[in-house]
């Protein structure tokens, strides 16, 4: 019976360290957020983008303080360039969420600059949408490299370390923002004189998702690399449009349909080449670490015969 126990807690351990089960929860997440604010910002006509990323990220700061307090990691100690470092990712993390957060309130559904077979003739979209949608894509592999450096470099945060530390200050410059805007107080008078329960119940599970969607995407960025993390992004941003098609209903051309199996085959491509280099490097290192073993084994065969 141990022994069964002993096996399921490595087969477990094995799942959470594999990089591809991370990759496919950050799918999953990814894309069922992206369409669930697009339903929070359109259909419950919730037009308050900084205000939704208030919420993503009060719900990131709970989320990380709960897991901090039920010890499921322990926060780093820092000094105080270190924290400074900190704050100016937080402005990143924070313009990141709410530009993509923006972009969908002005686009049907997201656009991927690179992908431009799959974008062409978009379906809804205006000017400063494309090009919001375009900056937050390019903010989206900023954070993505940085968040990578901050987690395997000399820092090696945790993850929820990381989202510990940026949630609660990306929660007062979103608000701070929101309310210099006035965006705070329409979204205060929305939530008086036109919320449901319903709304609100939809408002606090959209929350959830972002905290969830946040764990996984930085456990993904520390487990594989951010080139890869920016592929994935391309990949999903792919995947959304083709959801968007079949949950809204939207028209879809023949050449955006070739983008769209462009980039699904590319993303296939580079899975496939990145696993040949991992699987390359990985031989490489066992022949060298058996040409050491074989070394000093030759070396301790002559010392020995030295000896006698």
């Amino acid at each position: 019976m141990a022994s069964d126990s002993n096996l399921s807690t490595r087969s477990t351990k094995s799942l959470l360290d594999s990089s591809l089960v991370w990759l496919g929860l950050y799918f999953f997440f990814n894309l069922t957020l992206t369409l669930y604010n697009k339903v929070i910002l359109s259909l419950f006509d919730f037009p308050y983008p900084w205000t939704l990323t208030a919420v993503h990220t009060f719900c990131g700061a709970v989320g990380s303080f709960l897991f901090w307090k039920s010890d499921i990691f322990t926060p780093a100690q820092l000094g105080e360039r270190e924290n400074m470092v900190m704050l100016m990712f937080s402005v990143l993390y924070t313009v990141n969420i709410a530009i993509s957060n923006v972009s969908l309130n002005l686009v049907t559904v997201p656009v991927v600059a690179g992908v431009a077979f799959a974008t062409f003739g978009d379906y809804n979209f205006t000017a400063i949408g494309f090009f919001l949608t375009v900056l937050g894509t390019v903010l989206a592999a900023i954070k993505t490299v940085v968040t990578n450096r901050v987690q395997v470099g000399r820092l090696k945060l945790h993850p929820l370390d990381l989202l510990l530390r940026m949630s609660p200050l990306a929660f007062l410059q979103t608000t701070a923002y929101a309310y210099l805007t006035g965006e705070m107080a329409e979204a205060l008078e929305f939530m008086q004189t036109r919320a449901t329960w319903s709304f609100v119940f939809a408002l606090l599970v959209n929350g959830i998702l972002a905290f969830f969607l946040n764990v996984v995407s930085f456990t993904a960025n520390k487990k594989t690399s951010a080139l890869t993390m920016t592929v994935a992004g391309n990949v999903k941003q792919v995947l959304s449009i083709v959801l968007a098609v079949i949950i809204f209903d939207l028209p879809l051309t023949l050449m955006n349909s070739v983008g769209i199996l462009l980039t699904l085959a590319g993303g296939a491509w580079y899975t496939q080449v990145e696993m040949k280099e991992k699987n390359r490097a990985k031989k490489f290192n066992d022949s060298i670490l058996a040409t050491s073993i074989d070394h000093r084994a030759e070396i301790k065969l002559e010392k020995d015969n030295a000896r006698s």
